[in-house]
């Protein structure tokens, strides 16, 4: 059989579900926690900024690096998670700036990376220390709701298992939460890779990750090397966007997650897309037939007489073109149950979306959707 862990903060299924804390993975005395706790600081910071605003980010992301160190690395185990890391980010100046002396005094706790980050921080201009800090405090606001804190304060389950063990997890979350906790979901994502690629286990299966909604969680360099990468490790990634202009208005190289992928597309508005769809389809060869028709005439002198003759010809001959085998138009057109599917060497593939609500094979095997009577 398989084990089941639904981590649903929000309770949509009736109770708050598995938890998994993201610090349980951050042994300070192993060098590994060094590479770790980036990956999350950067999934924690979703960077948007240009020019001097990067500069803050990055700085956030170095500080929040060493205090998730610091906090993994305390003696109370109650307190190593990323509630107690928000707890201390926006404590009173006093008790701040105590905890940054606390942090430099010990150069040899995870490294010497709080001692380095608290340090960083200290020796900054007030002005730009507190542009840091604000930005550290902006991308982990989120952990002020008391349910998402309490998703991430212990681990029911260890994602480490999940190459070797037959394991399934469910991270839940309403559409219109998605937004506002898309840095939950991306140090969920951020761990499962970590996992994943620090196993050497070979799985009998390959593990399928399936991300709803990706457009809404950012750009994370983690996934866009993964997509790559990643398939020697045991992991497969099968994203959801709306549009292609989605994928390009977040990835830069968004070209490598076609160029690596299986792509199926289907309810296609956006015409952009649609055109990719068209040439990627390319051309079909069509044949056609014309006639031609032709009179002719001529006068002629026999005898001393003249005479006049005529004639009418007609002519069939077949002709070949090239033509897309669907345009733009004709892919909108469409519609979302007919699914167009690409795979790498293989002809495209135009198909019959199933409903399984109507499909008698799945009767009986799902419960109602919540979000619809």
């Amino acid at each position: 059989g398989q084990a089941v862990h639904v981590v649903d903060p929000f309770a949509v299924n009736g109770d708050g579900g598995a938890a998994f804390n993201v610090l349980d993975r951050l042994d300070v005395w192993n060098p590994d926690c060094v590479s770790e706790s980036a990956i999350l600081a950067d999934a924690l910071v979703i960077s948007e900024s240009k020019g001097d605003g990067v500069h803050f980010d990055e700085s956030a992301k170095n500080f929040l690096q060493g205090l998730m160190l610091h906090v993994a690395g305390l003696d109370d185990v109650e307190r190593r998670n990323l509630g107690e890391l928000r707890r201390l980010l926006t404590a009173g100046e006093a008790e701040f700036f105590d905890l940054l002396g606390m942090m430099a005094a010990d150069e040899t706790a995870a490294f010497g990376i709080p001692a380095r980050a608290a340090n960083t921080l200290m020796g900054m201009a007030d002005k730009e220390r507190g542009s840091v800090l604000s930005t550290a405090r902006r991308n982990t606001a989120f952990l002020d709701d008391p349910r998402i804190a309490a998703a991430l304060s212990r681990s029911g389950f260890d994602l480490s298992e999940i190459k070797a063990t037959a394991m399934t997890v469910y991270l839940v979350m309403p559409a219109n939460r998605i937004g506002p906790n898309a840095r939950f979901l991306r140090l969920f994502i951020s761990s499962v890779i970590a996992a994943i690629t620090s196993s050497n286990v070979q799985p009998a299966h390959r593990v399928a990750f399936l991300l709803d909604e990706f457009g809404q969680l950012g750009y994370m360099k983690q996934i866009e090397d993964a997509v790559s990468l990643l398939r020697g490790y045991g992991l497969a990634f099968w994203v959801f966007i709306q549009d292609l202009s989605q994928l390009k208005g977040t990835y830069p190289k968004w070209q490598t997650f076609l160029a690596n992928s299986a792509k199926s597309f289907y309810g296609t508005d956006d015409y952009d897309t649609a055109k990719y769809i068209s040439d990627s389809l390319g051309k079909a060869t069509i044949e056609f037939e014309t006639e031609n028709t032709g009179r002719n005439s001529g006068t002629g002198i026999s005898g001393g007489g003249g005479s006049m003759n005529s004639g009418k010809s007609k002519g069939t001959s077949q002709q070949f073109a090239g033509r897309e085998l669907l345009t733009p138009d004709e892919v909108m057109r469409l519609g979302p149950e007919k699914p167009i599917v690409l795979v790498k060497g293989e002809y495209p593939y135009l198909l019959d979306r199933l409903n399984y609500l109507a499909d008698p094979e799945y009767a009986g095997r799902f419960d109602a959707n919540p979000y619809h009577s």
